[in-house]
């Protein structure tokens, strides 16, 4: 995002854990069709903040399926390059982008952390 964040209480905590795991990146991965609205915004939003822009991006079922488990105002991300889902998708062919950034998000304020 561009905008400054705050950083978490225990930032210097989670940036020892991330260095000894040797955790230097993060990873989104998205539908293909999404790229455009990432690249043209330079952020990845939530599917609530989307619709607080009015921004309409095809392909938001799975983000939908957050909306209804009630974590429809978070953006997932891992710190490894590979995921179950996306690997499904790929065995079925449907054309997805994989992002990789910082793991400075990692230590900001209002980060949340599951499994």
């Amino acid at each position: 995002m561009t905008n400054a964040r705050r950083v978490r209480g225990d930032a210097e905590r989670l940036r020892q854990l991330l260095k000894a795991r040797r955790m230097t990146d993060l990873w989104h991965f998205t539908p293909l069709a999404h790229l455009p609205c990432i690249l043209y915004h330079k952020a990845i939003f939530s599917i609530e903040e989307l619709d607080r822009l009015g921004l309409a991006v095809p392909g938001r079922q799975s983000r939908e399926d957050d909306i209804r488990l009630g974590i429809g105002n978070s953006v997932k991300v891992s710190t490894m390059a590979y995921w179950d889902m996306l690997s499904r998708l790929m065995r079925e062919g449907i054309p997805h982008a994989l992002i990789r950034f910082s793991t400075e998000p990692v230590v900001w304020e209002g980060t949340t952390f599951g499994d």
